[in-house]
């Protein structure tokens, strides 16, 4: 079933804070999904982060280039390893899309993500986009996420896109924490 890009905004408005600060793991040079999110729920501030100094410095500038939204968001870059303890973005919405590229990332994820949650909250909205055909995923999906405490609360759409020569699926799903994660 094809969902509207506004019954995603409906179903998460209610979790957003005014003013709020959205953190988009693993934006890559194009950080299409971050912007477009970021832009429609009103977001005051923007956070790229990668793990890739290189694809921020190209992400802000497309962003800069090619930002054509009414208010936009201030957009900041953060170099983040997944891997790391430290070094975290915190913000008041995580998304991260088509980032799942080798099997170690179907564990260290989730961990990622909570580490981006800021110290006086436990419960905010995730955004994901996964690719279906990563081996990781249909093995472990949504174990891999419950396991840390982010539990699926919808899935708004299961697309087919074409990639080169490939037809890949990809599902976009709100999560939200459990209360009691760390």
């Amino acid at each position: 079933m094809l969902h509207h890009p506004s019954d995603i905004l409906e179903s998460v408005q209610p979790y957003i804070p005014q003013k709020s600060s959205v953190v988009y793991l693993g934006c890559g040079a194009i950080p299409l999904t971050g912007i477009t999110l970021a832009g429609h729920l009103g977001a005051e501030k923007l956070i790229l982060s990668d793990m890739n100094q290189e694809c921020l410095d190209v992400a802000l500038s497309n962003c800069q280039s090619n930002l054509i939204l009414h208010k936009p968001p201030i957009i900041s870059t953060c170099k983040y390893n997944w891997s790391d303890d430290e070094g975290a973005p915190s913000g008041d919405i995580i998304i991260a899309s088509a980032c799942l590229y080798e099997d170690d990332h179907v564990e260290i994820l989730p961990k990622a993500i909570l580490r981006c949650f800021p110290k006086d909250k436990n419960q905010i909205p995730v955004i994901l986009a996964l690719h279906e055909e990563h081996p990781g995923f249909s093995a472990h999906y949504p174990d891999m996420f419950v396991r840390y405490g982010l539990n699926p609360i919808k899935t708004f759409v299961r697309v087919k896109v074409i990639e080169g020569e490939r037809l890949s699926t990809i599902r976009i799903v709100l999560m939200m924490s459990s209360e009691n994660s760390d």
